[in-house]
């Protein structure tokens, strides 16, 4: 895996748990907030994850045209790095052409072995026995 997407997945690995951008995050942080990219990266960590649990590999993440769309474009605009590795396209976000399978599971297995998936279940409150 080539230095600089290493560095990148470092950071959106590290931005998940704290937040703060390093240096590849820093322009979309400063233009889009914390709001507004913080669930997207997640969402880049952890769309292929499922196949360490028993499913296909998957070559791509479905989003909605609407807002997912443009939210990802407005990331991918401010964090062009990302586009050495994954690529949005008007329904879906897929990997990088430029990347060969071997570097795509290599990628995964990084993600794989670095990125905990963080899991909140909260019990609604409509369901508590009166």
């Amino acid at each position: 895996m080539n230095t600089v997407i290493k560095e990148l997945l470092d950071e959106l690995i590290q931005y998940r748990k704290n937040r703060k951008p390093i240096k590849y995050l820093q322009k979309a942080f400063d233009e889009m907030g914390d709001s507004e990219i913080y669930f997207p990266i997640g969402y880049l960590l952890s769309w292929h994850k499922g196949y360490f649990f028993g499913t296909e590999k998957a070559d791509n993440f479905e989003i909605d045209s609407g807002v997912e769309y443009q939210k990802n474009i407005e990331l991918f605009e401010n964090c062009p790095e990302l586009k050495k590795v994954f690529s949005v396209h008007k329904d879906h976000i897929g990997w990088s052409s430029d990347l060969s399978e071997e570097e795509q599971d290599e990628i995964r297995n990084y993600i794989h072995e670095n990125y905990i998936v963080q899991i909140r279940i909260r019990r609604d409150a409509s369901l508590k026995k009166k």
